[in-house]
């Protein structure tokens, strides 16, 4: 992917319709390819964040902001897991030949403190102001890429009030179907039966959807060593009785800004960007 700049050459001469003769010719514009060769800007993502698989994700240029194009690279539409950030475009001249411009913040947001397992919905263009604002979503679709993560409560949980602490165990089951069990995965974290089945371990903090509309915030993983085919967690409920085999969804809480630097480079500053958003 590169990204090109067009220059307007023409001297805003009027058209009428009668000069036309029904075929009104292009506008004179130049080319230029501000990231060539070994500059594209997917080198350029990869190289500020390693673990960037461009081979699963679509990028697009979703907004122009502050001297910034920010971006966002979904896996596989909107409501998918997503990567978002800022190209800064320097002197607008290409790479190679004087230009600046440089990858300012690029970073995976379904695995950000404040963003887990959100997927990105779309952005929101806030003007031309050093801020990209994405709406999230939890994940609820059956593609690669949107599809919920889930676990399946192994024995009943009595009432509790909101604020309270129970200990769950739930379990999932790798199918050998999908291939080899992947490096971190243990019986008892989410997983999906669509695409990309194993995602990332739960944590800390999560929130589970319980089926049925209610919502658990674990507050503690006491192991997740298979013990029985599951996990045990500590969760902090609001108000619910799930009942043994109820299937719960991974899904993060409200988002409150995950942050995309543009730091001072020595010779000018640089306001922060970040992205704001809600995941729900």
């Amino acid at each position: 992917m590169v990204l090109l700049k067009a220059t307007y050459t023409g001297g805003d001469q009027a058209l009428t319709v009668s000069s036309l003769n029904g075929f009104p010719p292009p506008a004179p514009i130049t080319w230029v390819i501000l990231t060539p060769g070994a500059n594209d800007l997917t080198s350029q993502f990869q190289a500020f964040a390693p673990a960037f698989e461009a081979t699963k994700f679509n990028c697009t240029a979703v907004a122009y902001q502050s001297n910034h194009v920010i971006f966002h690279c979904l896996r596989t539409g909107q409501d998918s897991f997503g990567w978002v950030g800022a190209y800064d475009l320097g002197n607008k001249l290409p790479l190679g030949a004087g230009g600046t411009g440089k990858v300012r913040s690029f970073l995976s947001v379904w695995n950000q403190p404040a963003s887990r397992w959100c997927t990105v919905h779309t952005a929101e263009y806030l003007g031309d102001v050093p801020i990209a604002s994405f709406a999230l979503q939890f994940p609820h679709g059956t593609q690669n890429g949107n599809s919920d993560y889930l676990v399946t409560l192994q024995s009943p949980v009595g009432p509790a009030t909101a604020g309270s602490l129970s200990t769950i165990d739930v379990s999932t089951v790798w199918n050998t179907a999908w291939g080899p069990q992947p490096a971190g995965f243990a019986q008892g974290e989410p997983i999906s039966q669509y695409g990309d089945h194993y995602l990332m371990t739960a944590q800390p903090g999560d929130l589970f959807s319980i089926q049925g509309g209610e919502f658990v915030r674990l507050v503690q993983k006491i192991f997740s060593e298979p013990v029985g085919g599951g996990a045990r967690h500590r969760a902090r409920p609001e108000l619910f009785q799930p009942a043994a085999g109820e299937r719960w969804s991974a899904i993060a809480g409200l988002v409150q800004c995950v942050g995309l630097w543009a730091p001072g480079d020595g010779r000018r500053p640089i306001p922060p960007l970040y992205v704001v958003g809600v995941c729900g």
